[in-house]
């Protein structure tokens, strides 16, 4: 039996990683509920580790996705409980709706009234749709619009590339869907310059470089 002189330190790792496509808000999974598409891809992931006793599962950590990184934070999560010896076995995994929880401005539509009201502005701040806050940040640290489509362009092109990794790895699990929506072939710094801002006329973020 190992004491806490021992000098053993126990190791983690990552043996899969899985994942939906991610699609646009009221598209091709509009009508799915988010745990509905979280069992079909643990089921899928426990189906790919065929050696893997389910019982032999300790923990499933699921975080939202919308509070910020929520997913990583519980694969973190799943990974440090590993590392310390806590559990053996353990599921990290993030999930989210947004054509089921959000309006059109990615705001909660059952928050209580009385928010809007509250005098104090930093509590009216956590309904602030992520637009306006977006730009504000943007203002406060001088990211121009060309910056942010530069950015984007950057990550639409990488996704590109990596799409074929991914494919090698069946990373993604088809669930009537087989790929995501959002990437788009052919797009240049030209063509995100033409999209309009969302928020407000002199902000930055648009459709072409906004999740």
């Amino acid at each position: 039996m190992l004491g806490p002189e021992s000098d053993y330190i126990p190791q983690e790792a990552s043996v899969s990683s899985l994942r939906t496509p991610v699609v646009k808000t009221g598209g091709q999974f509009g009508d799915a509920h988010p745990e509905q598409l979280l069992y079909m891809v643990l089921r899928a992931t426990l189906e790919r580790l065929s050696g893997l006793d389910p019982f032999k599962v300790e923990d499933v950590v699921v975080d939202v996705v919308l509070s910020e990184l929520g997913g990583s934070k519980a694969s973190r999560m799943a990974m440090n409980h590993a590392g310390t010896g806590a559990i053996s076995v353990g599921i990290g995994a993030g999930m989210e709706s947004m054509s089921r929880n959000y309006g059109s401005r990615a705001i909660p539509t059952d928050l209580w009234s009385e928010l809007a009201k509250y005098p104090v502005s930093n509590v009216r701040d956590c309904i602030m749709p992520m637009g306006i806050s977006s730009k504000n940040v943007a203002r406060r640290y001088r990211v121009s619009r060309d910056d942010q489509d530069l950015f984007a362009l950057g990550s639409h092109l990488q996704t590109l590339l990596d799409k074929k990794a991914r494919e090698a790895t069946k990373e993604e699990q088809v669930i009537h869907v087989s790929q995501d929506d959002g990437i788009r072939p052919g797009i240049n710094a030209e063509s995100l310059a033409k999209l309009k801002p969302v928020f407000a006329a002199e902000g930055a973020s648009m459709a072409g470089n906004s999740s």
